[in-house]
């Protein structure tokens, strides 16, 4: 989280999302999880924390 929140460009970006919302992926280390972040107009929400082994894109609703 802290990596995400210093250096928002340094996730895995998202493909077909809508690009006004900059979302992007930051996989855990010890974890087989991956923290999903928007950026809208420099702010960043948490979209998910989704399980790498989990239905793929379940989250893709919360982003309307």
């Amino acid at each position: 989280m802290a990596r995400a929140a210093r250096f928002p460009k340094s996730g895995v970006a998202v493909p077909e999302t809508n690009p006004d919302r900059d979302v992007r992926r930051f996989g855990l280390k010890r974890f087989p999880y991956s923290v999903v972040i928007g950026t809208v107009s420099a702010r960043q929400a948490v979209i998910a924390v989704a399980h790498m082994n989990g239905e793929p894109g379940y989250w893709r609703a919360r982003l309307e």
